[in-house]
């Protein structure tokens, strides 16, 4: 292989076949015809449009064959057969749009001719999600996809009910609820269905301690566990005042009330 401007030698390449047989420099991907009359190579063929690009091969893995919702984990894509050029995009049941933060992810690393691309999320939905990874091909290889079924189970949630005091004959506060184990950004506002709340204490209710719950709150991504609070109702406040009569010297005095 001559470089084209001095005639140096910069590399040799067995000739395969008869005189006129098409040679790949794989170093290079460049073509080369061998002249039919002496076996030397006497013209130069541009690859990109003479030489077929390489079918790679890739091969998706996950750090944890089952995760929880919100842990993170990384989906990591080892493609073998290209030159490291193009990049990875990873997607989350057959959607259009990468997961967040594993678009266009170039190879992290070149090692016995496979590049890997990583990409680290904790944002999968509770569930069996097919992630593919999608490698884009470049000037010498074509298209190629990975795919995996990753496994993730709800995230545990525990929601308490509110544990107000009254007094006997007030009217008892309204019971809430209060959570823990919300990630991913996720609140209140995000549970497919919300809790309702109540308690067994009434207005009338004497003097004591009464339970109060939430149920109902459901969310795919949620293992959720409901704890009780309880109402305390306690003495109203009483003032007894004794009667102030008036009465005259040497009258019975009036009876007290």
């Amino acid at each position: 292989v001559f470089n084209g401007v001095d005639n140096q030698v910069t590399n040799q390449i067995p000739l395969a076949g008869a005189p006129g047989s098409i040679v790949v420099d794989q170093a290079t991907h460049i073509a080369f015809v061998a002249d039919t009359q002496n076996s030397d190579i006497a013209e130069i063929i541009p690859s990109d449009s003479n030489v077929a690009p390489i079918s790679p091969s890739s091969n998706l893995q996950s750090s944890s064959a089952t995760s929880n919702y919100g842990q993170w984990i990384a989906l990591t894509d080892s493609v073998s057969g290209t030159d490291g050029g193009g990049s990875v995009s990873f997607y989350a049941n057959n959607t259009s749009t990468p997961i967040s933060g594993c678009a266009n992810v170039i190879f992290s690393q070149l090692a016995n001719a496979v590049d890997t691309a990583i990409c680290m999320t904790p944002y999968l939905f509770s569930g069996d999600n097919v992630i593919t990874a999608r490698y884009s091909g470049d000037s010498s290889a074509t298209e190629s996809d990975s795919s995996l079924v990753q496994s993730v189970v709800p995230a545990p949630l525990t929601v308490t009910a509110s544990s107000p005091t009254t007094s006997y004959g007030s009217t008892v506060p309204a019971i809430t609820a209060s959570y823990s184990g919300f990630i991913n950004g996720d609140s209140a506002s995000s549970l497919t269905t919300a809790p309702t709340c109540s308690s067994t204490a009434t207005s009338s209710s004497p003097v004591g301690h009464y339970t109060t719950s939430c149920s109902g709150a459901v969310d795919p991504n949620y293992a959720i566990s409901n704890v009780t609070g309880s109402v305390v109702i306690d003495p109203a406040p009483l003032t007894v005042t004794a009667s102030s009569p008036t009465t005259s010297y040497g009258s019975t005095v009036p009876a007290i009330t």
